[in-house]
């Protein structure tokens, strides 16, 4: 059986170094689109930037309108799980309680 060739330590912290920097250059890489913005949002968005370019701008704002928009689907879920139960269900969910009693109770 052949037996890789060992690497120094610095070839070594080179290669992982090497790996990490393609992850993180994946990562954080921007993609050019091009995207049509009302012309009221255009002005919007160059009035409140700052010292931050435009690209920068809209990116900060769709990040926040999409964490938005995901934590009111988290509430909207949380909403529909912890709703008040229907009479229908709260009679199934004694019956199961006592079964589950009963069931216990010759355990014993």
């Amino acid at each position: 059986m052949r037996q890789k060739p060992r690497l120094s330590i610095v070839e070594a912290i080179v290669n992982v170094d090497v790996q990490s920097n393609r992850f993180y250059n994946s990562y954080v890489m921007r993609t050019t689109k091009c995207l049509s913005l009302d012309e009221s949002l255009l002005h919007q968005v160059e009035q409140t930037k700052g010292k931050a370019s435009t690209s920068e701008r809209v990116n900060v704002l769709l990040k926040t309108a999409l964490e938005w928009e995901r934590r009111q689907g988290l509430y909207a879920e949380s909403e529909a799980f912890f709703a008040p139960e229907l009479d229908g269900e709260k009679a199934e969910r004694k019956a199961f309680q006592a079964a589950s009693m009963r069931s216990l109770a010759r355990e014993d």
